[in-house]
């Protein structure tokens, strides 16, 4: 890895010969470590999933909406194994299994008598007739600046 290639092009038989690098592998534990600090500055580990946890799954698909279940058994350090809502059993990472709040976890049985309540008895619509006002738009308007700012002439023949 510390030697010249072979080439067509003539070259000296000493500069063909390996001369190791110092440090190498030095910096790149160095380079790594300062990597690992800068990821660890920020990120947390996640909380537990309780057993009867309400979460919802990744799909493996990326395009396919995320699945409710509910958290079973932690199987290893980081694992769960999680009962999706068509019965189906599977076992993923933590980060692919976000805990659900409360109010998420047990949606409103008639969502239809809810949402009259929210909207109300249908109001009866008003027969009140708007009169059509025909006055002269303004010709000339100031603007904050104090600059007059006069409609174009153009613009005479559209009512607005």
């Amino acid at each position: 890895m510390s030697r010249r290639t072979r080439t067509t092009i003539p070259t000296n038989v000493a500069l063909l010969k390996p001369e190791v690098m110092d440090g190498v592998y030095g910096n790149i534990k160095r380079k790594r470590q300062q990597a690992k600090a800068a990821y660890d500055k920020h990120a947390k580990p996640l909380p537990e999933l309780q057993e009867g946890e309400p979460v919802r799954l990744q799909p493996v698909n990326p395009k396919a909406p995320w699945e409710k279940g509910s958290c079973v058994a932690k199987v290893g350090p980081r694992s769960f194994l999680i009962e999706t809502e068509s019965g189906n059993l599977c076992r993923r990472n933590r980060s692919s299994a976000k805990s659900l709040p409360d109010a998420m976890a047990d949606p409103p049985l008639n969502q239809a008598t809810t949402m009259r309540q929210i909207r109300g008895s249908p109001q009866p619509k008003s027969t009140v007739v708007e009169a059509i006002v025909t006055s002269q738009p303004q010709q000339t308007v100031v603007t904050r600046s104090g600059k007059t700012s006069v409609r174009p002439s153009r613009l005479d023949d559209f009512v607005t």
